[in-house]
């Protein structure tokens, strides 16, 4: 007799249970069953509860369902507040009626705020229902490889491997002209920073050096390549990971001073030196949607939605934010982080960059 699925917070004891549900769900070496991952949201993110933050549904022995939370420090309506953003919604297919309502509705029940990120219909309905605030984000790609992207693709769905791997960002190198690092100096981390506080809002990210380097440069996330485009002012930040069994390039930031054609297109070309088979973008920003259809890309053909859940349905937020604040890209994180004795839950083994991509 099946038993009724509990909502509850993660524990380690569910390890194995929870590899074998993500990998059924999302495919075979997804990014969502490496243990890194997790470490990385709830162990090594300095704004994390630990597994608090983490829900999922279990049916005794079997995990049949999870939601994760990307936590960030925001400010919003003049207050600090933490804010997560929510992403792998997934049940296994018995429990999809109704099940993944009550995983929303507990990961949701402490929160004043949340990022709700690239939904499309029936959860995008839901999301209205609930009376959540429209985030103005376009989308856009570009095929970059089309000859071995389509071969790729056609192999990786013949075998099943949708998550096959590809090749990576790492280190230090000089890719299409430009210096792309994964492991950025303290200048480039303030540049950064300081860029993406401008370009949000009046409600924002409270980004700082130790902020960036955990949401992007961190060994056990979704690692992501500094990219300078010309003067020390223009820069983009970009992945690089599996898909649908091709190589994602995408540009999840381009600097204000970068946001030209000539910008798009440099970060556009460094994407396709580095592997990938298609490039993808979005953005809040109508400046960087124009440079983005000059430079070549495309709207996509159907429309995700990004919400913002406010607790008061009345409240307004003020941000112009987009994949920094969600979990485009996290295709970027890499597998089979290897460790020894352990990371720190706040600092983490960062000087291991270099080997672990």
């Amino acid at each position: 007799m099946a038993q009724d699925p509990v909502w509850i917070d993660y524990e380690d004891r569910f390890a194995e249970a929870y590899r074998r549900f993500a990998e059924a769900e999302f495919g075979r070496d997804c990014y969502q069953a490496e243990q890194s991952y997790i470490d990385w949201l709830y162990k090594e993110n300095p704004n994390s509860e630990g597994y608090r933050d983490f829900s999922i549904g279990v049916a005794g022995d079997r995990v049949i369902g999870c939601i994760h939370k990307m936590y960030l420090p925001w400010t919003i309506g003049g207050e600090r507040v933490r804010v997560p953003s929510l992403h792998n919604l997934m049940m296994a297919g018995e429990h999809r009626s109704g099940g993944g309502f009550w995983l929303l509705k507990r990961s949701l029940n402490r929160e004043r705020h949340a990022v709700i990120p690239s939904s499309l219909p029936p959860l995008s309905i839901v999301y209205r229902q609930m009376k959540c605030q429209r985030v103005p984000a376009q989308w856009f790609r570009t095929i970059v490889r089309p000859i071995s992207g389509g071969m790729r693709m056609m192999v990786n769905r013949l075998r099943h491997t949708p998550n096959a791997d590809v090749r990576r960002l790492s280190g230090n190198r000089t890719i299409a002209g430009c210096a792309v690092t994964t492991q950025p100096d303290k200048d480039q981390l303030g540049r950064l920073a300081e860029a993406l506080r401008r370009s949000q809002g009046i409600d924002h990210v409270d980004w700082d050096e130790e902020t960036v380097r955990w949401r992007f440069f961190h060994p056990f996330g979704p690692l992501h390549g500094y990219a300078r485009l010309g003067s020390a002012d223009q820069f983009a930040l970009i992945s690089l990971g599996p898909r649908d069994g091709l190589g994602a390039g995408r540009l999840i930031y381009i600097s204000d001073e970068a946001s030209t054609t000539e910008g798009v297109t440099k970060a556009r070309r460094i994407l396709t030196a580095a592997g990938a088979h298609v490039a993808l973008a979005m953005t809040a920003h109508d400046r960087v949607a124009d440079s983005l259809l000059a430079a070549g890309f495309r709207a996509y053909p159907f429309e995700q939605e990004t919400y913002f859940y406010h607790r008061d349905q009345r409240f307004v937020q003020h941000t112009l934010a987009g994949s920094e604040i969600m979990d485009v890209g996290f295709e970027a994180v890499p597998r089979g982080v290897l460790r020894s004795g352990g990371a720190s839950r706040r600092h983490g083994s960062f000087a291991a960059a270099n080997s672990l991509s």
